[in-house]
């Protein structure tokens, strides 16, 4: 489960595209399925339980950083029919584990943010957690209250229009890269000299080398 290399530089298209991937999805689903099922019976040992968020964890960084291009054709039906309808269940509330039930519900709402496509959900961020029964762990409830924090923060309004506005500046920055590196853009050179004559800094930033849309995206 560990070894699949989903959020690595080294990308193994031809595994993702492979159908022993696919076997390895589907024995991890019917694992997650079973995992599933003892839940509604009794708590889960400490091994299931980890088993459990390593399993999350998987599925999470498979749809996070691989793109479905790569993927086997079965792969997606699988997610949606399948891995899609289960994570929805064990979100509800009753689904809970002992020691890492904070982890375990942010990996099952994370993961069905990125089966919905919904941006909120995605945010989440998978933090290791202590264990939650132990007594006097400030540093496990400063992290809770930090993530709450930074979901109530996300929800201002005034937080999303500044977000968005970002966003829109880095998509149109990136539009218009060549435009704002050209050294030999004759504003730049006006600005540049201004700035050497009054001894202060070029508005923009320094220039060294044009940069191209094309080459940003390709890397």
């Amino acid at each position: 489960v560990n070894a699949a290399y989903y959020d690595t530089d080294l990308k193994d298209d031809l595994f993702y595209c492979s159908s022993r991937h696919v076997e390895l999805l589907t024995e991890v689903y019917g694992e997650l399925a079973k995992l599933q099922e003892e839940m509604t019976r009794r708590s889960l040992a400490r091994v299931e339980e980890d088993f459990l968020c390593m399993i999350l964890k998987l599925f999470n960084s498979l749809v996070e950083h691989t793109s479905v291009d790569r993927w086997h054709l079965d792969i997606e039906p699988m997610l949606r029919d399948r891995v899609h309808p289960l994570a929805t269940e064990l979100n509800l509330p009753h689904y809970t584990v002992p020691n890492h039930n904070h982890f375990f519900k942010t990996a099952v709402s994370r993961l069905l943010g990125w089966l919905q496509n919904d941006d909120e959900l995605k945010q989440q961020r998978l933090i290791e957690m202590a264990p939650e029964e132990a007594p006097g762990d400030r540093s496990r409830q400063l992290t809770v209250e930090v993530q709450e924090f930074v979901k109530q923060l996300r929800q201002n309004e005034f937080m999303k229009a500044a977000l968005q506005e970002e966003k829109a500046k880095m998509v149109s920055d990136v539009c218009n890269i060549y435009a704002l590196s050209n050294v030999g853009d004759e504003s730049y050179q006006k600005e540049k000299e201004r700035a050497q004559a009054e001894g202060r800094p070029i508005r923009g930033g320094f220039r060294r080398n044009p940069i191209s849309t094309t080459a940003v995206m390709s890397r």
